[in-house]
């Protein structure tokens, strides 16, 4: 294009550099030093812990029930940051957290909701007896049998809907370390108190419900600023 005034070409307009969209608090993941995640802002008012179980039909419930207020409400809001806290009551949980944690901290609250989501399509008391047969076959290896068991309950073709391989699912599997780090975990939840699931501790304090509507007003309180006199 000619200028006007010049007759020569008119320089180019450079466009804009293109800014990335803010990241919003409900998808900020953070790892703490014992290995688990942390969702939202490290310094909101509410420090929730939630020691939950993939086996656990009321961590599904919570999970689903409190998801608009608490994540997309308190958590993006900058209110309220929970910490993801893996209990395992069986080897179906330690196979499910495995792999929930696999990868990239920044895909593992996501892989948490999917898991819970399927959790009564994958979890089904008593296993197949096909299935059982072949794992009872593998006890002695832990790492095959994590491979199998999570290939026979449909959580690996859950989990590549997700984007992972096979191959870097079976490496999770595979990880000895990470499976003790989680098992250290639900030890360390029981000898402060935790006997079942879903649990919660606000601020460090364990509480005494287990689910998201008596949980709810507990938050709240702790938002409230102190009272003067």
């Amino acid at each position: 294009m000619l200028s006007a005034q010049t007759g020569q070409a008119a320089p180019a307009k450079r466009k804009a550099p293109a800014v990335a969209a803010p990241q919003t608090l409900d998808r900020k993941v953070m790892l703490t030093a014992d290995g688990t995640a942390v969702l939202g802002d490290p310094s909101a008012p509410v420090k929730l812990v939630e020691f939950m179980s993939y086996t656990c039909p009321h961590c599904a419930h919570f999970n689903e029930e409190s998801h608009t207020e608490l994540r997309e409400g308190m958590v993006r809001g900058g209110k309220v940051s929970i910490e993801l806290r893996p209990y395992l009551r069986n080897e179906f949980d330690l196979v499910a957290s495995l792999l929930v944690t696999c990868g990239n901290k920044d895909k593992w609250f996501g892989n948490n909701d999917a898991v819970l989501a399927a959790q009564s399509s994958w979890f089904k008391e008593p296993a197949d007896p096909t299935y059982k047969k072949r794992w009872d076959a593998l006890e002695g290896n832990k790492a095959a049998l994590r491979k199998v068991v999570a290939r026979d309950l449909g959580l690996v073709k859950l989990m590549q809907a997700r984007g992972y391989t096979p191959a870097q699912l079976d490496t999770c599997l595979a990880n000895e370390a990470r499976a003790r780090q989680l098992t250290a975990m639900t030890d360390q939840a029981s000898a402060d108190g935790v006997k079942g699931t879903p649990s919660f501790k606000i601020n460090g304090k364990l509480q005494d419900v287990y689910g998201w509507e008596p949980l709810k007003p507990l938050i709240q309180s702790t938002l409230l600023p102190p009272a003067t006199i």
